[in-house]
């Protein structure tokens, strides 16, 4: 029977510091009147069963089984539907909990898909308006510029320049004006 006391009395320790620990972590106000009502079915119970106990050390044997056939169960009662009611809402809150999750993942995918949709357009924007100053400065396509730079290369000052182009600009206009200037020494 001693046994029995030191392990009863060992889970009513370690039940009050899972209590402790639970005051901590339930926040919402239903969670923590659940609490306390499992706290107060807790101590009722405990006090009914110390009845018994002091029944039992009296040697009053057929009290005891009395109270315990009439008037114990109420209590035990109390505190399992208390217990049953704060896990109950444990489990919902934690169900809940994982929805808000998920839906924070998903809302949070399909902003990263988003902003990487986003860095693609943004990044090839970029390249298109390099590349399209890159050209400007150039005047005209490098494979056409690089075709002129040959045949001038090789003696020909009668190729054309002809882009329809108003503005030459960059290599393209330079190019021009030393095939326009090496035409007007040769013809001298």
């Amino acid at each position: 029977r001693i046994k029995e006391e030191r392990q009863l009395n060992g889970a009513a320790e370690q039940i009050l510091r899972d209590f402790a620990e639970l005051d901590q972590t339930v926040k919402q106000e239903a969670g923590k009147k659940l609490l306390h009502d499992l706290k107060t079915a807790r101590n009722n119970y405990i006090e009914a069963r110390k009845k018994i106990f002091s029944m039992l050390e009296k040697d009053q044997w057929d009290t005891a089984s009395s109270f315990i056939l009439n008037d114990f169960d109420p209590y035990q009662t109390a505190y399992m539907e208390a217990a049953d009611n704060f896990l109950k809402r444990m489990d919902d809150a934690f169900i809940q909990g994982a929805a808000n999750a998920d839906k924070t993942g998903k809302t949070s995918e399909r902003l990263i898909i988003a902003l990487g949709i986003l860095a693609v357009i943004t990044g090839a924007t970029s390249a298109w308006l390099v590349t399209r100053s890159i050209l400007a400065q150039l005047g005209d396509e490098p494979k056409v510029i690089s075709e002129i730079a040959s045949r001038v290369a090789d003696g020909d000052l009668t190729v054309s320049f002809d882009t329809g182009r108003t503005n030459e600009v960059g290599v393209f206009a330079a190019m021009k004006h030393m095939v326009e200037s090496l035409q007007e020494i040769v013809s001298k």
